[in-house]
């Protein structure tokens, strides 16, 4: 799924998505799934007639008012007066993993991140992946930065770094 962006499906790729989606999980499914997102990662944007014939009975339960949208969640809103980035920059300066943000990207070691989150603490892994599905949920993203340092990440952040 390398570069698979699911804002980058066209109209006739996100139709036939959802109409995918609304089937019974199988080989068969998967495999269309994975089909278009191949295509999608290639930079196509068009669907075989073949693929819409097969799906043409679950496309025409779609609502045809309603219009299939990609929006990820960028406004970046506070949850119980924290911001998306607190837990995960809390955990980050108790352990001492050089964090820099810049706009929607935290940058970080992902090979150190990794040994916390395999961590034989319980509550540290998840603490830390609960974090880490807050900051997804907010629109961002974890860039790798192998070798970030502490001074590194204040020089190269936005605002926040650890």
């Amino acid at each position: 799924m390398t570069g698979y962006q699911a804002g980058n499906l066209s109209g006739e790729q996100r139709i036939l998505m959802a109409a995918i989606l609304s089937c019974k999980p199988g080989k068969e499914t998967a495999t269309t799934i994975n089909e278009i997102v191949t295509s999608v990662s290639r930079g196509k944007t068009f669907v075989s007639q073949t693929l819409f014939d097969q799906y043409q009975s679950e496309i025409d339960r779609i609502p045809k008012q309603v219009k299939l949208v990609y929006r990820r969640n960028t406004n970046c809103q506070k949850v119980d007066d924290l911001s998306p980035l607190d837990p995960f920059l809390n955990i980050a300066e108790r352990v001492r993993l050089p964090v820099a943000v810049k706009k929607h990207h935290v940058e970080v070691s992902l090979s150190e991140l990794a040994e916390y989150l395999d961590s034989p603490v319980s509550s540290m892994r998840l603490n830390l992946q609960n974090a880490i599905l807050r900051l997804h949920a907010a629109g961002y993203f974890l860039r790798n930065h192998p070798g970030l340092t502490h001074g590194e990440a204040r020089d190269i952040s936005d605002d926040d770094s650890i």
